[in-house]
């Protein structure tokens, strides 16, 4: 009987034991976004700064790509289920296109961005390519997005600094606001 009762969690008032599978859907609960079930912005955070020190380590490429789905409100006022099926066919244009050992996440639980990082990216052509692609594909499910990102061919370490996970979403998120004042619809990066 004990045998099925793994985890405790204390409360300074109670003791309560949960049950694996409760346990394991709690977890997953706190650590998936439920409409799309992608990781939620602490994991991919998370996930990225384990995947920085890495690339720090051995000296290989990172990149990070931020996806914003282009009018969101646009399929809201045909209906929330609308805009809900735009943000899915986002999250399933991700999953299809990104390699296993890649990390994506749904940045806000009520927003229509959508983060991925490409840890051991041995060339930034190689990241357009991913882009062009998740661009591509989502067209193809009646949902525009535009994407930007940012490579680092190697991390390197200086005296005091180090680039952090917000560092390199920052410079992701920068070339996305700069590129959809050019055109919506199209990957930026550098």
């Amino acid at each position: 009987m004990l045998a099925n009762f793994v985890k405790a969690i204390f409360s300074p008032s109670q003791y309560v034991i949960v049950e694996k599978e409760e346990y394991d859907k709690l977890q997953d609960m706190a650590c998936r976004d439920a409409l799309t079930q992608l990781n939620r912005c602490w994991v991919f955070f998370e996930e990225l700064d384990k995947e920085l020190s890495r690339a720090n380590r051995y000296g290989h490429g990172i990149a990070v790509m931020v996806i914003d789905l282009d009018d969101l409100k646009e399929h809201n006022k045909k209906g929330h289920a609308n805009g809900d099926r735009a943000l899915k066919a986002v999250a399933d244009s991700i999953r299809k296109t990104i390699r296993r050992g890649d990390i994506s996440g749904r940045m806000s639980d009520k927003g229509d961005e959508f983060a991925i990082a490409m840890p051991t990216s041995s060339n930034i052509g190689n990241v357009v390519k991913v882009a062009n692609r998740l661009c591509d594909e989502c067209k193809q499910l009646d949902a525009s997005v535009t994407i930007g990102f940012a490579y680092r061919a190697k991390v390197i370490r200086r005296k005091g600094y180090s680039l952090s996970a917000i560092d390199l979403y920052s410079e992701a998120s920068r070339m996305l606001i700069e590129g959809k004042d050019i055109k919506k619809g199209g990957v930026y990066g550098f």
